[in-house]
């Protein structure tokens, strides 16, 4: 019989990943991302004295059953071997901080075998109860991985190749990145709105109002994370801000010290969700009380008039880019960037009403604009009061410039 069973090593690695829950886990489960190292370290101890409680119960009811010296024993000891060996692999990489669903997978995959001994093969009751009690382990660890984990089968594996646990420091070193990262970004991102044509404008407002959510967001995680109460969800709320900030940041570039401030803050915020192992993406996000591209009108239409002989024009822009320029009889179709339309249609839907812009009184600089957008029309863009007003007039004009029409 395989008397060298090391369930002690067993269950050290057992129990070691079954705090790994909500690192491994994705969405919104409200249970503690992780255990502190203090709690992880307790938990391994009382698995040292269940996993040995197993083996010397289990070495007993074979020595005493019908099945000593027998090939279902050579079976067992087979499935035994095997799941040590697995186990042993789960415990290197736990230690090298690179264990993942995977190597939680093939050791429940040889647990399996296990089972159905004990299932068809009744030992003693101290036996059965020890086996209950790792199973038990087994069942928090599938949990802990998200592995999708049934007794009389298994569902597909998560694939994710994250390191299952980093240590309470670097992790608080992460949030504490994020945090001074957030500092210099929004200092640059106020210095280059102050310069910018946004300036005291809604857009203005609404990028005020992302980056004090973020704030308030990484506050809460952070609280939670030294309560030992951190989870997947806080994380994703903290990046469900960070994306309106994102989306802002290219519609609009600013100063070369904002971008790189944000890009350097973007790096911490991808390894805050790999910490987490949350799965995120910066460019597969619909920003909550935003109207989608695909609801907006299809069309703004721009008239340009002079009141000389000069012959005016009128252009209707998709926000694919795509523009039919009306010149006297002449109608022909040009393109200009995708982005350029989209901010356009984006300013337009901002500065709505439109017939309540501002506009300068008494002023003739020898042309007219008006745009016309979802059933509503500018007064004369040519000389804006307001700064909704300077933004769509630079939006036009950048348009203009674009398809050489002057």
């Amino acid at each position: 019989m395989y008397r060298k069973w090391n369930l002690l090593t067993v269950g050290l690695a057992l129990v070691a990943f079954t705090c790994a829950g909500a690192f491994a886990e994705r969405a919104v489960a409200q249970r503690p991302y992780r255990l502190s190292d203090r709690e992880l370290e307790q938990i391994i101890r009382a698995t040292e004295r269940q996993a040995d409680n197993f083996r010397k119960s289990l070495d007993d009811a074979l020595d005493k059953s019908r099945f000593d010296s027998t090939r279902r024993e050579d079976e067992i000891n087979a499935s035994v071997r095997e799941f040590d060996r697995e186990t042993k692999r789960l415990r290197d990489h736990f230690d090298a901080h690179k264990s993942t669903s995977a190597d939680v997978q093939s050791i429940l995959d040889r647990a399996l075998h296990i089972e159905r001994f004990m299932r068809r093969n009744r030992l003693t009751t101290r036996t059965q109860n020890d086996w209950s009690v790792l199973r038990a382990s087994l069942d928090q660890l599938a949990a802990a991985y998200n592995v999708s984990w049934r007794w009389d089968g298994f569902g597909p594996v998560a694939t994710a190749e994250l390191p299952y646990r980093i240590s309470d420091r670097e992790v608080e070193r992460i949030i504490r990145s994020i945090e001074s990262q957030s500092d210099r970004f929004r200092s640059s991102l106020d210095s280059a709105l102050d310069h910018s044509r946004l300036n005291n404008t809604r857009r203005e407002d609404d990028i005020n109002a992302f980056v004090k959510d973020f704030y308030e967001e990484t506050k809460r995680l952070h609280d939670h994370f030294d309560g030992h109460k951190s989870t997947s969800a806080d994380v994703q709320s903290v990046l469900d801000r960070s994306a309106r900030i994102e989306q802002f940041m290219r519609r609009y570039p600013l100063s070369r010290q904002a971008q790189n401030d944000w890009s350097a803050l973007k790096v911490n915020l991808d390894l805050l969700a790999s910490t987490y192992n949350v799965t995120w993406g910066w460019g597969n996000y619909q920003e909550d009380g935003v109207i989608p591209n695909e609801s907006l009108p299809l069309v703004a239409t721009i008239n340009v008039t002079y009141s000389t002989y000069r012959r005016g024009y009128r252009i209707s822009l998709t926000r694919a880019g795509r523009a039919e320029v009306s010149v006297g009889n002449s109608l022909t179709t040009r393109y200009v960037d995708r982005n350029l339309a989209e901010r356009l249609f984006n300013d337009l839907v901002a500065a709505q009403p439109l017939g309540q812009l501002s506009v300068a009184a008494g002023c003739d600089r020898g042309s007219s604009i008006y745009v016309s957008f979802s059933k509503e029309r500018t007064p004369d863009l040519s000389c804006p009061g307001g700064p909704r007003a300077r933004v769509l007039s630079d939006d036009v004009a950048a348009i203009t410039a674009a398809l050489n029409l002057r």
